[in-house]
């Protein structure tokens, strides 16, 4: 297609006022990007990726021969493939057609509606889509979308019968006709800024959530957006903040001087979805029961620097206490968050949203109908080798384990042809917190390429891959020389002045380290901000020497797409399980460690916030169940802690004299209280249901009530198509609430 045809692109500006979603495509007259535009491919490259950003290939001629023959006759190499596929087109042709045919399928076979503006510095085309009441309810339907409805109860109901204070999700399946307003008014509606609002008022009945899903599932059925940023067509996709929302979260939750405010769970949800609020939700939990750790651990703490040596077994039957207690600490908030959590399932309808979960858009594969369900997805390849790919990358794991075993072994190599330099326990200290630092930066990016290579088929499945590799690796790198210091260093080298002391000197360093580490590290994604904007203003200001139209002023899409993208909080669930891990396994050693971890936590809690709504994209909703393999990760943690505080105690606090114990009246005594330690989890999980009875309850309440409700509403509707002119006969929505007596609708 000649440049002259392409003048159409930026001349679109059908706009409605539901903006939703944005697409930064790059800019295919960008004159700084010269080079790259003007190199050229065969014809039958650029019809091959062109089919692929269409979701179909030359071999499915069915699909393949209806994207070609909607476009042929605008873009003229299109029609050449057969006849001329050796032929060469520049990438500016290229880009120009597919971004061209992209527009043209938004709105003619999506339905959506956009406008177009370039970036200042002219190198990238934002798009934005947007949508209406009608369409979304036309797709919500295609795809069934789960609406959550009215409340079904009073406030004295609900405290009578807890298992109806969440109102139940149902599939919206209304016909577009003249009586869907009245089916649609047992949903919930909402104002723009996703504030509920009462029946008979103006409101949508979609959240920006729901509709950014909606959309986006849509786009994804039409479009292959990884294929878009292979072949550099499109830089990225983004949702859009809510400036009005953003303000009341920054103003209530996303500062330092909210630290003693409760998180609004809610109002998170409704912003950045479950996935995001689940994390928040869960530090919440953390933060409770750590002050419970906090309290009894300051206590003893301050027992250790007061008491007096003749008072040692006092101290002794304070510490073995401390790490019983310990274990029944870790084992109560277990079971506590995993009650939470499914409450907070049912309360978001979540629940058994892992089985309905769809592809990823990175996943690779063959495109085909799926026998069972009879839709176009795409079939993990035979040649794929998948296993054989988890093998490597784990096997890349264990190098990295070596090499960190062999860093550690360095540093107390160091120490030891040091030990009688005063400043060798706090450099060796030093160096080590740093090499776990740096290790787990290298190891972080290699485990992530690995864990993209290997080809995971959903998002849970990814991210649970991610997490384990990440922890396996980030156990040992922070915990292998607590480990030689707690169990093997009197035996091989020498403590000097004992283990317990040592661990200690060790642990606060760590500790203290990756403290100041994360201040540097929270700075990096503000100055990442700033030096893009930065640049580009500079470009622009050059770009403005020599034409006088360019405009110096940045636009609120703009500016979003300056920050760094927020991809999933499993980098924050890493670095608090870790944390975790050092009170669990450690504490007994280092008393003071909870109360330390409690003041990161709670300033964690609000620098994730400021983070979250000040120097990201606002993150695309993902929804989730739980918070998936953490729960299992942390539960291990708690379980290798009843160990390590068992041995502790045991071997290394000098509670039980060697003089007076041999060594295996001292292995009977460590099994004896790690055994206790256990079972005393084992008992707690079993006393202590998994899933509260409310939810359980409300499950089968809420399934009951969205089909006797939705089933009357749509009989009833029915029936009045039927008998129309039968006034006498027809029945109103409160009669049907009435009859069937077990709903009622209030106003407040």
């Amino acid at each position: 297609m000649a440049e002259g045809e392409s003048a159409p692109l930026l001349s679109r500006s059908n706009v409605d006022k539901d903006l939703v979603y944005v697409l930064l495509f790059k800019h295919p007259f960008d004159e700084k990007n010269h080079d790259w535009l003007k190199k050229k491919k065969t014809i039958k490259k650029a019809v091959k990726q062109f089919l692929r950003i269409f979701k179909t290939t030359p071999s499915d001629t069915s699909k393949s021969s209806k994207v070609i023959h909607r476009f042929k006759h605008q873009i003229s190499w299109l029609s050449k493939f057969e006849t001329e596929p050796k032929s060469e087109i520049t990438n500016e042709d290229f880009l120009t057609s597919t971004i061209s045919a992209i527009l043209y399928d938004l709105e003619h076979l999506v339905g959506l509606r956009y406008s177009l503006f370039s970036s200042r510095d002219k190198d990238e085309i934002f798009c934005k889509l947007y949508t209406t009441e009608k369409w979304l309810k036309i797709k919500a339907k295609e795809i069934s979308y789960n609406l959550q409805l009215r409340d079904l109860a009073t406030p004295e109901e609900i405290e009578k019968d807890p298992f109806k204070k969440y109102p139940p999700y149902a599939d919206y399946e209304v016909d577009q006709d003249e009586y869907a307003e009245e089916i649609e008014s047992v949903f919930k509606h909402f104002d723009y800024n996703d504030n509920e609002v009462k029946q008979g008022e103006t409101g949508s009945l979609f959240m920006y959530n729901d509709k950014v899903r909606i959309v986006k599932n849509i786009l994804l059925q039409y479009f292959d957006f990884n294929q878009m940023q292979d072949y550099e067509v499109l830089n990225e996709d983004f949702c859009v903040h809510n400036e009005e929302i953003l303000a009341g979260l920054k103003k209530d939750w996303a500062r330092v001087g909210a630290l003693f405010k409760a998180q609004p769970l809610n109002r998170i949800r409704n912003y950045f979805g479950e996935k995001v609020s689940l994390y928040f939700a869960w530090m919440r939990c953390y933060n409770c029961f750590m002050i419970f750790a906090a309290v009894f651990g300051l206590a003893l703490f301050i027992l250790q620097l007061t008491l007096e040596s003749d008072q040692k077994l006092l101290l002794q039957i304070f510490t073995v206490a401390f790490s019983i207690y310990l274990s029944f600490w870790a084992a109560f908030f277990d079971q506590i968050w995993i009650r939470s959590e499914k409450n907070y399932a049912w309360q978001w309808g979540t629940i058994g949203f892992e089985q309905e979960e769809d592809q990823r858009g990175e996943f690779k594969g063959e495109f085909g109908r799926d026998e069972v369900t009879g839709l176009m997805k795409k079939h993990r390849e035979k040649s794929d080798n998948y296993k054989i790919r988890q093998l490597f990358s784990y096997s890349v794991a264990c190098v990295f384990v070596i090499c960190v075993i062999a860093a550690v072994i360095g540093i107390f190599i160091f120490r030891a042809a040091n030990k009688t330099q005063s400043w060798s326990p706090q450099v060796c200290g030093l160096l080590n917190a740093i090499q776990i630092r740096i290790m787990n930066i290298v190891y972080g990016k290699v485990a992530q390429f690995l864990n993209s290579w290997e080809n995971h088929e959903t998002e849970t499945e990814y991210n649970d891959n991610l997490a384990v590799k990440l922890f396996l690796f980030k156990f040992v790198n922070s915990y292998i020389s607590l480990f030689y210091i707690a169990f093997l260093k009197d035996y091989i080298d020498e403590c000097k002045p004992d283990c317990m002391t040592e661990l200690s000197t060790q642990l606060a360093f760590i500790f203290i380290v990756n403290l100041s580490l994360n201040v540097v590290e929270l700075g990096l994604p503000w100055f990442k901000h700033k030096l893009a904007v930065w640049k580009e203003n500079r470009k622009v200001k050059q770009m403005k020497a020599d034409d006088d139209s360019i405009r110096e002023y940045m636009g609120p899409i703009e500016s979003q797409a300056k920050f760094e993208d927020y991809e999933s909080p499993l980098d924050d669930y890493m670095e608090m399980a870790i944390q975790f891990g050092y009170v669990a396994l450690f504490c007994s050693a280092f008393p003071i460690l909870p109360f330390l971890a409690l003041i990161e936590i709670t300033l964690e809690i609000r620098v994730d916030a400021w983070k979250l709504c000040c120097l990201t994209k606002r993150p695309f909703p993902h929804r989730a169940e739980d918070i998936g393999v953490w729960r299992a990760i942390l539960v291990t943690i708690a379980y290798a802690g009843s160990i390590s505080n068992a041995a502790l105690v045991v071997f290394t606090s000098g509670i039980f004299d060697e003089d007076s114990y041999d060594k295996y009246e001292l292995l009977l005594i460590f099994i004896g209280l790690e055994h206790i330690l256990l079972f005393s989890k084992f008992i707690i999980s079993v006393i202590i249901p998994d899933v509260p009875a409310s939810v359980e309850d409300g499950q089968v309440w809420g399934k009951r009530m969205v089909k006797e409700i939705m089933y009357l509403r749509t009989e009833e509707t029915h029936g009045r198509k039927a008998q129309e002119n039968t006034a006498g006969d027809q029945v109103t929505n409160q009669d049907i609430i009435l009859k069937i007596g077990m709903i009622k609708y209030y106003e407040d």
